[in-house]
């Protein structure tokens, strides 16, 4: 994902398909007849993926469209790779089941052990929070770059400033950005200084 698509100004493409819970217990029982799948609770919809967990201890994550389907064996080289690299320190989902297309979901879909935790926006901020959220990206940020494009991601390509310049023109174009977020709103008015290179970001 670019830093633009990361920053909320491209739009997020639709869903394919829609979800249900009697449609992903109907689906995750015809897959896995080895669980019981006596309760399906919705977790969340992010950008690319409808997140279920069932039974209480396994998270089924279906991708909400097809552009995520094609990325799904990527994406979990990518989990695999961080998790072998920063630890146990960090909490990496990995797969445990991998569901296939079929009549009831078209894509192929994953599932991984519960993570226990708490949603970002629930948790209060202290500085022993912004210590540990320091040490995860530390660690996240210590992974070497051509060991990162041998799994087939490559070092970031876009400038920063060029990205600051394009978040910038579209802050101004909002009049009332100013009266809503004034502080981020000055930090942008008083031109900080903005790593070049993605890579130093």
């Amino acid at each position: 994902m670019s830093i633009r698509e990361a920053s909320g100004f491209v739009e997020e493409p639709e869903n394919d398909c829609e979800l249900s819970h009697g449609l992903v217990q109907s689906v995750v029982r015809e897959q896995f007849p080895q669980l019981a799948v006596q309760s399906v609770e919705f977790l969340e919809s992010g950008w690319s993926y409808d997140a279920y967990l069932v039974d209480q201890s396994l998270v089924f994550r279906f991708p909400r469209h097809a552009g995520v389907a094609l990325k799904l064996d990527r994406q979990e080289r990518i989990l695999a790779f961080v998790g072998s690299t920063v630890g146990a320190y960090v909490g990496i989902p990995r797969a445990v089941m991998r569901g296939a297309p079929s009549a009831r979901f078209p894509y192929s879909f994953t599932a991984h052990e519960l993570i226990p935790g708490a949603q970002a926006w629930s948790v209060a901020v202290t500085p022993e929070l912004a210590d540990d959220v320091g040490r995860a990206l530390a660690r996240i940020h210590s992974i070497d770059v051509s060991a990162a494009a041998a799994i087939d991601v490559p070092e970031a390509s876009e400038n920063c400033r060029a990205v600051f310049e394009e978040l910038k023109r579209e802050l101004n174009a909002v009049p009332a950005t100013e009266a809503v977020a004034p502080g981020p709103y000055q930090w942008f008015a008083a031109d900080p200084v903005v790593p070049n290179e993605g890579a130093d970001a």
